[in-house]
């Protein structure tokens, strides 16, 4: 049993460097069959003190030529990380991408780890420890695509997870000398996940919650969640901290807009307009710009409701566009029964941090169904894997060890077929038969395993 963070946290990082240097070396893949390297030019770019991409080509997809320049349209965090290394490589075409992606994965999963962990030392201290569920989490999620693909779009969204991740573990430390020191390192992580992805300041509910509630995960006070919450932010000592907490995640916003402003002469203009978008994208784009609730049906049935199958893309075969949910059947914990002693306003917070955070991704115009599973969405997985956690029994049932291993399972296989884009329909629904059976299996015992035991009369 891991008990130690720090092990646990080495031992998630090094075990998930297995399965993607073995993929590695069973298909051949090094950093150099990678092209797209956008955030190594963007990085190589400021050094020379440019916003631009001065080595990249107009015709390249996903870029931005504007006004005779070309600009990568994503948030700068990756390029800012890779700032310090791009220059012991002589050009962004030998940056090793593939090692970037894998490591940052890699510490994803051992984040996963440290926020089960943190959670299970305050609702079930007894002998269940946080390897199952959080081996799901980090094996069994998206995190094993983007660490096993290194893909630019890949990159992007694991850099901000990372940091998500991190600040969500940092915010839910409760020792009282460390607190003061951990809140404010949790603002400093969300804000670079902020830089990653934009909307990653969504998750605010979850981070506010936590610098204002006690020990117990509690806002003091009486009256309804709400009506404490504006209590303690009348309190100007509250307020101040709230203020000075937000600095970091404001100077995130901040520098996002002044970033497409410099670019593209407005804070709000990402670049979409110029960018060297896929054909099945062009003609949306057109009618309803980059977000629009007109998106909103598609993503849903698409990235919630929809089964699996195989599907085509501008002529090209991928395992594409189904639920979350079946993509990682072990995230149907969120809706079991919260356990006696679960402290219910933190669920509250998670879920309305998730909820708002998923809520964006669903109206975003872009490719999140158009790879294996439901990557977009896995934006808010961190949050439902806190939820996940604080709904867990003393000892973990069945039911989680299954849908763990089934997620993993289906993870795992779809991230390969997604790098060779071979396969059949059929062959993509048996790949899916475990974490069905495992769905099923839920279902009849999920009323059951959340349940305080049964004592003597």
């Amino acid at each position: 049993m891991i008990k130690d963070g720090r092990r646990g946290f080495l031992a998630f990082f090094l075990l998930s460097l297995v399965p993607f240097i073995a993929i590695d070396l069973a298909l051949d893949r090094t950093s150099e069959n990678i092209s797209q390297k956008y955030f190594a030019e963007q990085a190589r770019g400021f050094i020379r003190g440019r916003l631009d991409l001065p080595d990249a080509r107009p015709w390249e997809i996903d870029l931005a030529p504007y006004k005779g320049k070309i600009y990568a349209i994503w948030p700068p965090l990756p390029a800012l990380l890779m700032m310090p290394i791009v220059p012991f490589f002589p050009t962004a075409a030998a940056f090793p991408q593939l090692t970037f992606a894998h490591v940052l994965a890699a510490a994803c999963a051992g984040f996963f780890f440290l926020i089960v962990k943190r959670v299970r030392e305050f609702t079930a201290p007894g002998p269940g420890g946080p390897v199952a569920l959080a081996a799901g989490l980090a094996w069994g999620t998206s995190n094993l695509t983007f660490g096993i693909s290194g893909w630019h779009w890949f990159v992007g969204q694991v850099t901000a997870s990372c940091f998500l991740l991190m600040g969500i573990w940092l915010a839910l430390d409760r020792r009282e000398l460390a607190r003061r020191r951990s809140t404010i390192l949790a603002w400093a992580a969300w804000g670079l996940a902020i830089l990653g992805r934009f909307h990653m300041m969504f998750a605010a509910p979850l981070f506010v919650f936590l610098a204002l509630s006690d020990e117990r995960y509690e806002i003091p006070g009486r009256g309804s969640l709400l009506a404490r919450l504006a209590s303690s932010l009348k309190d100007r000592a509250n307020l101040r901290r709230i203020i000075l907490l937000g600095l970091a995640p404001a100077a995130a916003v901040l520098l996002i807009l002044l970033f497409n402003a410099a670019r593209f002469g407005h804070p709000l203009d990402f670049g979409l307009d110029y960018h060297n978008m896929g054909l099945s994208f062009q003609k949306p784009f057109k009618l309803h710009g980059g977000w629009s609730l007109a998106y909103l049906p598609r993503n849903v049935y698409y990235t919630v409701l929809r089964l699996p199958a195989w599907a085509n893309i501008d002529g090209d075969g991928w395992p594409m566009g189904f639920s979350l949910f079946a993509q990682v059947p072990l995230l149907l914990l969120a809706f079991a029964r919260r356990p006696f002693g679960a402290p219910r306003e933190l669920l509250w917070a998670s879920w309305m941090a998730a909820g708002l955070v998923g809520f964006f991704v669903l109206n975003i115009m872009g490719t999140g169904f158009n790879h294996f599973g439901a990557r977009y969405l896995h934006d808010a997985v961190p949050m439902i894997a806190l939820i996940i956690a604080l709904k867990q029994p003393e000892r973990y049932p069945r039911t989680t060890w299954a849908l763990a291993a089934a997620s993993i399972y289906i993870n795992l296989w779809g991230s390969i077929l997604l790098l060779k884009r071979t396969g059949h329909p059929a062959f993509m629904f048996g790949l899916m038969s475990a974490g069905m059976l495992g769905t099923i299996y839920l279902v009849a015992k999920m009323t059951r395993d959340a349940a305080p035991p049964a004592t003597a009369a």
